[in-house]
């Protein structure tokens, strides 16, 4: 189990860089924006999520307490 993840871990560490150097540098740099904002998005949708969830546990605390 554990051999075929390292496995297929390191075919993904040593495959992303060549994938990722083999792709022009205009094509690059309009993936990377794309990239960075996806990632922006699931952080924010993801942190919003946890907060709300919080709150909502907290005040149903405090609302039966």
């Amino acid at each position: 189990m554990s051999k075929k993840l390292f496995l297929i871990l390191g075919i993904l560490v040593g495959g992303v860089p060549l994938v990722w150097y083999a792709i022009p540098d205009q094509q690059r740099s309009k993936l990377k924006g794309v990239l960075y904002n996806r990632m922006q998005h699931v952080f924010l949708v993801t942190v919003t999520k946890y907060l709300l969830k919080n709150l909502v546990r907290n005040a149903v605390k405090t609302y039966l307490s």
